[in-house]
């Protein structure tokens, strides 16, 4: 476990293998003994000025004989976990998950890298993994175009996922799907949002990709940025997926594709000022984005959210409009306020909305609105963050029929509620129905008779009860008659008059 560490102004040569240099860095050699890590942690440190890696693991052990002394037999390492790190000014590459199996990467920011390195760097990538999760991560600053792409699924990786990222304003560009001489499969690249990212959206290298699914990505190119979308630089067949992107041109630059190999796949995207678009491959409209080119980190992309459908909306039964809210849908909440996301932890059985506990209780709507004591008005994608609201962590406002009725017979308004007060040390309950429980003076209950009128009922929460009569009164007598105690029953109708 490497947390909480502040590692800055590290020197080093330009190599990232078994005897590189780099800020965190994990290495197992030789080639007898089957070796690996098994359970890595690297939460919440801080790198700055590091030369060349950032976070780095390589091994001999691996899958696509990357390196001399591999040994041509993959062990993987298991519970690898690199979480909410931030790491600034990087030589090299940013985070590089290598030779992992089931690896998290998640909440972490890389502000600028391929700042010193002569060589091939990117933000944050896989190679030689098996199921690795990247989400939620905030990928700028990258220099020059070797490589130099946010995110990349390399050589060896399958079965990686990136999900709900953001990357913006680097030189290379978004995203490179690369395999060489081993083999890349099972890859989903899904729900990210890349903003004025230069050069090429996605980019090949020379060998065969056998699985791909690049879908509902957001593109935003804004003004004085050109950017190939989809660039293969040869022939070669690749089996990828491009459909349901969304893909904006604005101001001055060009934004169009370079499609060599016929792999691609292209279908139901939106694209908008992009020249060069293949047959087939989606609607040309303008997406209606709420407000692009605003975002400054991953809790500020809000803006990306789309007004028009996609053109397969209609197919398949579901609507496939742009679902960009979703990129902030635990990110932003885990940056912005930790109560909330305390409050968040358990999901609710009922339409999957989050679970509130403490002395919030109850659960909130699926769809609704959550109230936290973080930073005001933040809008989180469907759902909106609320501060400043009521006592408690993470208090849902109620909606819908079951909390009116909560709410009605909370204060007493609801048919048949009822409501346990204390009185002279006992526990009651009084009933608001005709035919409901109702105590005495005294603290005697009794039930009411059937058909009895609204008059006879208790008067309403919150009013004190008369001092316990010493003789019952008749019901036949008025309200004010009853209230005022046999006493005044006894004296005649003149003392009746008086109470």
């Amino acid at each position: 476990m490497l947390r909480d560490l502040d590692i800055h102004d590290v020197n080093g040569d330009d190599t990232k293998d078994l005897y590189g240099a780099g800020g965190i860095y994990f290495t197992v050699g030789g080639g007898e003994v089957e070796t690996k890590f098994d359970g890595v942690l690297i939460e919440g440190n801080s790198l700055t000025d590091v030369h060349r890696e950032g976070i780095f693991m390589v091994s001999t052990w691996n899958r696509s004989m990357s390196e001399p002394e591999s040994t041509g037999t993959f062990v993987p390492w298991p519970n690898v976990r690199i979480t909410g790190n931030t790491l600034e000014n990087m030589g090299g590459d940013g985070i590089v998950a290598g030779n992992t199996t089931g690896a998290r990467i998640d909440h972490n920011v890389v502000r600028g890298y391929q700042q010193k390195s002569e060589g091939y760097n990117a933000g944050i990538w896989s190679y030689d993994t098996d199921d690795a999760l990247f989400e939620f991560n905030d990928v700028s600053g990258g220099e020059t175009t070797r490589d130099g792409m946010s995110y990349d699924v390399d050589q060896g990786a399958h079965g990686s996922v990136f999900q709900y990222n953001y990357s913006h304003d680097n030189e290379g560009g978004f995203f490179l799907i690369c395999n060489a001489t081993g083999s890349v499969k099972d890859a989903v690249i899904r729900y990210n949002v890349s903003e004025n990212d230069h050069f090429r959206g996605f980019e090949n290298c020379g060998g065969e990709i056998e699985s791909a699914s690049v879908h509902n990505n957001t593109i935003y190119i804004g003004d004085g940025v050109s950017q190939t979308v989809v660039n293969e630089n040869d022939p070669t067949m690749r089996n990828v997926e491009f459909r349901n992107n969304l893909v904006v041109k604005e101001g001055e630059g060009t934004a169009d594709f370079q499609l060599q190999s016929g792999g691609y796949d292209l279908s139901d995207n939106m694209f908008w000022n992009v020249d060069g678009v293949p047959d087939g491959a989606g609607e040309i409209a303008d997406p209606l984005l709420f407000s692009p080119g605003e975002g400054v980190d991953i809790a500020h992309t809000d803006g990306y959210r789309a007004e028009r459908r996609f053109p397969g909306a209609r197919r398949g039964g579901r609507d496939r409009r742009q679902r960009r809210p979703r990129l902030l849908r635990s990110g932003r909440v885990r940056d912005r306020c930790a109560e909330h996301r305390r409050g968040q932890r358990r999901r609710s059985p009922r339409r999957g909305g989050p679970r509130r506990r403490g002395r919030g209780g109850g659960r909130l709507r699926g769809s609704g609105q959550v109230r936290c004591r973080g930073r005001p008005g933040r809008v989180r994608g469907v759902q909106r963050v609320r501060c400043g609201g009521r006592r408690g962590v993470g208090r849902g406002v109620r909606g819908g029929r079951r909390g009116r009725l909560r709410r009605r017979r909370r204060r007493g308004r609801a048919r048949g509620g009822r409501r346990r007060v204390r009185r002279g040390g006992r526990r009651l309950r009084r009933g608001r129905g005709r035919r409901g429980r109702r105590p005495h003076a005294d603290g005697r209950i009794s039930r009411g008779a059937s058909g009895a009128s609204r008059r006879d009922a208790p008067p309403r929460w919150g009013r004190a009860l008369r001092p316990a009569p010493t003789r019952s009164v008749p019901r036949g007598l008025s309200r004010h008659a009853r209230r005022a105690g046999p006493a005044a029953c006894a004296a005649g109708p003149a003392a009746l008059r008086r109470s």
